[in-house]
């Protein structure tokens, strides 16, 4: 009976974490934003989490630390950040992050590159976003959702290759205007 009671937790077990994996591009936890570069007119810095309120789970979830992102716009762009990841994502359908809005609304586009099997050059795909109010907001984006600039193609979605960059570019409210916001708990999950 022991056998068999064992061997129903480690199905179990098995099961929830199928249904809940993820891969952490960052989460921001170690106090740096190393792997990420910035481009244009934006800077990053490192900043402690605003004060929690009782009933928020996505500020709960957010931890100790985010990125801050600030920048002048000219003609709405202000910029952008880039990490490169050249990994397998055909397991993940969808990115997820949590943005935390300020006074300074605009919108931010996720941009993957995809590496497609028997393809010498790399796709973009990507997706608009809105900043919102103040405080978190949660996204979760499948990657369905991702058209190429010149198309309406759609995403690979679950037949997704290999993703080599990921981008976030910044884009504010008015033509000139400023950033100030700030990213967290950016992942690949299923």
């Amino acid at each position: 009976m022991k056998k068999v009671t064992l061997s129903l937790l480690i199905l179990m077990v098995g099961a929830v974490w199928a249904s809940i994996s993820f891969y952490p591009i960052d989460t921001f936890e170690d106090g740096t934003y190393g792997k990420w570069y910035a481009f244009d007119r934006v800077g990053l810095s490192i900043i402690n989490n605003p004060e929690k309120n009782k009933n928020d789970t996505i500020a709960d979830s957010c931890g100790d630390y985010s990125l801050r992102i600030t920048g002048e716009a000219e003609n709405w762009y202000a910029g952008g950040m880039g990490t490169q990841l050249n990994m397998d994502a055909s397991d993940f359908y969808r990115v997820q992050l949590d943005l935390y809005g300020g006074k300074l609304r605009g919108k931010i586009k996720l941009e993957m590159y995809e590496k497609a099997k028997g393809k010498e050059t790399e796709e973009k795909w990507m997706v608009e976003i809105p900043v919102l109010g103040e405080g978190f907001t949660r996204y979760s984006i499948p990657f369905t959702a991702f058209n190429q600039e010149t198309n309406e193609n759609k995403f690979h979605g679950p037949t997704l290759n290999t993703i080599t960059k990921f981008q976030i570019i910044f884009i504010t409210q008015n033509k000139k205007g400023n950033i100030d916001l700030a990213l967290d708990n950016i992942l690949l999950t299923r």
